[in-house]
């Protein structure tokens, strides 16, 4: 497994309310998409690419209005998983983390492809896709 994070350039590592910039390559077998960095996951993977996403923390910087340190999580946590290989990557969350009731995203092997997701109360929610089924 090979995972890298590039800050982006011209811009800071860290914007207000959690918000980050950067990207991770992966480009292993079977990588665990990290979460703690970056926004963008670019998959660069020659083969196959079987990768695994953790339940985002629920709670976060809006979970009790007007008070931005409440409860620490990963509400708002947004990730956009872009391939540049054309090959059946797929991502597996827990049990119906992919919108409340999915867990496994397949990217259709041709490109573009790309999965715009967006965390909120312990739930991963798609805010865009292309070439990507969820089941």
């Amino acid at each position: 497994m090979t995972i890298s994070f590039n800050e982006a350039h011209g811009f800071p590592s860290f914007l207000p309310f959690g918000i980050k910039l950067g990207e991770f390559q992966l480009s292993g077998s079977t990588d665990a998409i990290p979460l703690d960095q970056g926004f963008a996951a670019v998959v660069t993977a020659t083969g196959v690419d079987a990768m695994t996403l953790a339940t985002p923390v629920s709670g976060g910087p809006f979970s009790t209005p007007g008070n931005v340190l409440s409860t620490p999580g990963q509400n708002q946590l947004q990730l956009l998983v872009l391939s540049t290989t054309a090959h059946a990557h797929t991502i597996t969350v827990a049990a119906n983390k992919f919108n409340g009731t999915t867990h496994v995203a397949t990217f259709s092997g041709t490109l573009p492809n790309w999965l715009w997701l967006y965390a909120f109360a312990g739930v991963w929610y798609t805010l865009g896709s292309a070439g990507v089924t969820l089941s």
